[in-house]
């Protein structure tokens, strides 16, 4: 298998080990001639040890029984990905996570979610061995960190693998192979711009490399520098305005918190709309044409339940809520489009052959990355000011004063208020139900600083010519650093409104050193450490080989042991603080201690119908300090029924250990609205169930504990209960069973093609998820679901003294379909070699269940507020490569089948102007040419079809009206590369 090409493929047997190296080509590292497409099977043959992605046994023959796509050093190059998650979002396999557009939501980190089933269940590994994970997301790996100018190839694995790799390797494996053992000296630099001259990226790349001590020793050092720079979304006009789709087209939306202050009238919250008078001498615009004042209190537009201060200070306005004319605040502008990102990285990599048979191998990773989240000026609401009468900033202004004389007199009629003078300073006031926008603190940012370093090395060697062994060790460190400005203390913000210096009537009318009196900047410091000692060996075993076989079986044996941490100082900001939201501290720690064992064993070989059959079987004992005990295993079977046919089908038991956020982060007390269904009178839900479920749920009640006079009656005297929420120490592992099934087919009747199809079914049990608080109660007591009882603590009289709503392990999660990858190159004698090669996944089921008395939802074919990232029922990607001496090109096509909104779920119809996306498709274009053996010219265009914005509105729940992760929304980009070599 040429593991610079993508491929959907495994090694296939002895004689075709590294036959489909079909697409692909010479590794950038040794860019001295054009990207190859087509390799001779004499130049792939090798009886080196090949490692292949989950498996721990080395053996050059051995056959896999699960399907491995591979991304190889050419595809990132050609494709000028400067961030991996660029290429592995494009892929079929996955649904886009965090990347460089996810500014809201988004925490300046860079993600990889295979199927869709959350990042959490994708492990991401760094040369088969764990890697550091960001301490703002415990457990997942920051893509940031592992720049892809390191990266000889990735292998992405589909389903379960927890029994060779442990933890978290549920919806698959995505396996970085980082380069080593390279001679000379190699300058990459490349750099892109969009064509409205906007959105750069600039990245250079040093690579120095040679052997030593006559050849026993090869030293690797890299050094890279990468800056990206902001788009806005302003920058786009179709992301510069929020829309919101209203069924016949799209309004121009955004929020109620304005810059000048909208104050609303109290008897909105009656259902009324806010009224002015004629006398005011304000004739206001309208929605509705033709609407004049009197000066009877006569209604202005239905779209109007408040006024603002007219922006320059001199009177006052009604705020308009919906329509063309609407005055809410677009807050869109502000916020990126493409985050800002500055990277440095430093690699070093050694070897050296201690004897003939024991390698020393030593490997460093230090990555410092910048990044920045910008979102619009802290809105203020649902807040209530106290404006005095002798407010120097409305001195004069008849209009305005007479406007809150009249609001204060409807406050106390209405009993909002109960005094003229309600902070009791002797000078008349009003009290105001505000929402207001800080424009004068600018902008809320948030600098994030990311530094992690990942050590690893250790010995390996063979013993007896056909067993290998391993003694391993890593450390690894991930710290965060972030400041967030723009926050704002409510209460200083109060006091500066009722003491005067503060001037709330217009836009930007609060003097800067009064706003820094309120404005907060908060700070969260976390460290997240990995610790890992492993030793394994592994070899053949002919006694225990199969007498109807030739090859031996293959054994692998190992222990490894972990040791994990976090630490987090949380923003160290109160709850009158508005503007990010709060980051609680969380520290906590795990150990875990594994043994495995792996064996391939041949059962039949070179009989009729079965050229070979070969089993592979792993299991893994897995004692975590947190959840005890978890056991993972896996069966498989590869039946090679001719040359070139294999068929191949893998079940997995893959397990997920709780993270250290979600078992230790502080469990916080709340206080939400919550009905206790043993409870009667207005509070309580019992009076407002039939007879029946009053029948289950008095039954329900008593066997909690309630005291059987209680049930029904007024246990309950308030609104709210106490509630817990946050992590759960109490947490157990997610258990899944992953089943592929699959065929390649290399066919002997024709040259360099490779067919695979392959079928996956993962099924999730068992996962962690919230509980919404009501839920908590009715599925004890109306479902009598036991389990959730013990959630909830009463007192002697039947009382609900508090209750828990933590994480809890509820929840199912299902992915199914079909991937099969196209694979064909043809040589020509006079125009070249030209080649295809195309991944198409058929989605059957993507679905969550979100409880156990829910149905579950399933996501395919739709987007929305419930499933998120479009989760189309087909998705392809392909290429087309031509190359001809040292000249090529590669055109890349990738399609997204169509979506529509989840509003439309189980019959649903909405009333929507934009009721789904069409199928999308983008297409990519790259030339190259290599001038000799050390100058390599590289030019491509993104997007080249400068496809049109695709604008689905807020309905969809996402950002810059689109899902900019999945739909290009910056337009046609450019891009150069020229890599020199000595």
């Amino acid at each position: 298998m040429n593991q610079n090409g993508v491929k959907m493929t495994n090694t296939f047997d002895k004689k075709s080990a590294f036959r489909a190296a079909l697409i692909g080509g010479a590794s950038v590292l040794a860019m001295s001639a054009a990207p190859a497409f087509a390799q001779d099977d004499d130049d792939a043959a090798s009886d080196d040890k090949v490692i292949v992605t989950g498996s721990r046994i080395a053996n050059p023959s051995l056959t896999g029984s699960s399907p491995i796509t591979t991304v190889g050093a050419v595809d990132l190059s050609l494709s000028n990905t400067v961030n991996s998650e660029q290429f592995l979002n494009a892929l079929p396999q996955t649904v886009p996570g965090f990347d460089s557009s996810s500014n809201n939501p988004g925490i300046g980190e860079a993600t990889v979610n295979l199927r869709g089933l959350g990042a959490v269940r994708t492990l991401v590994l760094v040369n088969g061995r764990r890697y550091v994970s960001s301490n703002q997301n415990a457990g997942v790996v920051d893509l940031n960190t592992i720049p892809t100018a390191l990266v000889e190839r990735v292998d992405i694995l589909t389903g379960g693998a927890s029994a060779t790799y442990g933890s978290e390797a549920m919806a698959g494996v995505v396996n970085f192979i980082l380069k080593d053992d390279f001679e000379g000296i190699q300058l990459d630099t490349s750099y892109e711009m969009t064509e409205e001259n906007d959105g750069e990226i600039f990245n250079t790349s040093l690579t120095v490399g040679g052997n030593f001590d006559n050849g026993r020793g090869n030293a690797v050092l890299n050094v890279g520098y990468t800056d990206r720079q902001s788009v806005f979304q302003g920058d786009r006009a179709e992301a510069g305005v929020t829309l919101n789709d209203v069924g016949t087209g799209f309004s121009e939306s955004g929020s109620v918190n304005i810059p000048s202050t909208l104050v609303l009238d109290p008897s909105f919250f009656g259902g009324d709309e806010f009224n002015f008078t004629q006398a005011l001498g304000i004739t206001p615009p309208c929605t509705q044409e033709g609407t004049t004042l009197d000066s009877s209190m006569t209604y202005c537009t239905s779209d109007s339940f408040g006024f603002l201060f007219d922006p320059d200070g001199s009177g006052a306005l009604p705020f308009i809520n919906g329509g063309p004319n609407n005055t809410r605040y677009n807050y869109a502008p502000a916020n990126y489009l493409q985050i800002p990102q500055e990277r440095y990285n430093v690699y070093a990599s050694a070897t050296y052959d201690i004897t003939p048979t024991v390698e020393a191998f030593a490997q460093a990773i230090f990555v410092s990355s910048q990044t920045e989240q910008l979102l619009a000026p802290t809105p203020v609401g649902s807040l209530t000011v106290t404006v005095n009468f002798d407010n120097p900033f409305i001195a004069g202004e008849t209009d305005v004063l007479d406007l809150l004389q009249q609001l204060q007199d409807q406050n106390i009629a209405s009993g909002f208020s109960s005094s003229t003078d309600s902070d009791g300073n002797g000078t008349p006031d009003a009290q105001l139900f505000t929402y207001r926008r800080t424009l004068e603190l600018g902008g809320r940012v948030s600098d994030i600083r990311n530094d992690s370093f990942q050590l690893q090395g250790g010995l390996r060697g063979t013993l007896w010519d056909s067993w290998d062994w391993n003694l391993f060790g890593s450390f690894g460190q991930a710290e965060t650093s972030i400041t967030q400005t723009g926050n704002v203390d409510i209460l200083l913000y109060q006091a500066a409104v009722a003491n005067n210096s503060a001037n709330i009537f217009e836009p930007n009318g609060v003097d800067p050193a009064v706003a820094a009196g309120f404005g907060v900047t908060g700070a969260i410091d976390g460290v997240t450490e990995k610790t890992e000692i492993s030793a394994d060996i592994s070899g053949e075993l002919p006694q225990l080989s199969s007498p109807w076989a030739t090859n031996p079986t293959s054994v692998a044996f190992g222990v490894e042991y972990r040791e994990e941490s976090l630490s987090t100082a949380g923003t160290g900001l109160g709850p009158t603080i508005v503007g990010f939201n709060q980051a609680p501290a969380t520290s906590g720690s795990f150990t875990v201690n594994d043994v495995f064992v792996e064996a391939n064993v041949p059962l039949i070989e070179d009989v009729d119908l079965i050229d070979e059959l070969v089993f592979t079987g792993a299991f893994r004992r897995s004692d975590y300090s947190t959840v005890g005990d978890v056991n993972s295993y896996a069966a498989g079977l590869s039946w090679t029924p001719t040359s070139g046919l294999r068929f191949r089908g893998q079940y997995q038991r893959a397990v997920r250990a709780p993270n250290i956020g979600e078992l230790f982060q502080p469990q916080v007390n709340g206080f939400p609205g919550v009905s206790d269904p043993c409870s009667g009178g207005a509070n309580g839900a019992y009076d407002g169930y039939d007879a029946s479920t009053q029948a289950t749920v008095m039954a329900n009640c008593i066997a909690d504990g309630v005291p059987s006079a209680q049930v029904g009656a007024n246990l309950q005297v308030n609104a709210q209960i106490q509630g817990l929420f946050g992590g759960n120490p109490a947490l157990e592992e997610e258990v899944a069973d992953t089943y592929t099934y699959g065929v390649v087919w290399e066919p002997n009747f024709v040259d360099n093609l490779a067919i695979t199809l392959d079928y996956y079914d993962i099924e999730i049990e068992n996962v962690i998820t919230t509980v919404p608080s009501q839920t908590v109660f009715d599925l004890c007591y109306v479902s009598g679901i036991s389990s959730f009882c013990n959630n909830i603590t009463r007192g002697p009289g039947g009382q609900v003294s508090i209750f828990n709503s933590s994480l809890q392990n509820v929840a199912a999660l299902v992915a199914k379909g079909v991937d099969m990858s196209i694979d064909y190159s043809y040589d020509t004698a006079e125009w070249g070699t030209f080649g295809i090669y195309s991944l198409i996944t058929y989605q059957e089921e993507n679905s969550l269940q979100s409880l156990p008395t829910e149905s579950p939802v399933d996501c395919v074919g739709y987007y929305g507020a419930t499933c998120g990232e479009p989760t189309p029922e087909w998705k392809y990607n392909t290429r087309f490569d031509w190359s001809m001496g040292p000249y090529g090109a590669r055109l890349r096509w990738q399609r997204l089948g169509e979506v529509q909104d989840d509003l439309f779920q189980d019959g649903g119809t909405p009333n929507l102007f934009v009721e789904g996306v069409d199928a999308y498709d983008q297409y990519d274009l790259t030339l190259f040419y290599t001038m000799n053996d050390n100058v390599y010219w590289q030019f491509g265009i993104e997007n080249l079809t400068d496809e049109d914005f695709v604008i689905i509105g807020d309905a969809s729940a996402e950002q810059s009206n689109t899902y900019p992760a999945s739909y290009d929304t910056l337009g046609r980009t450019y891009f150069g590369r020229v890599v020199l070599s000595w």
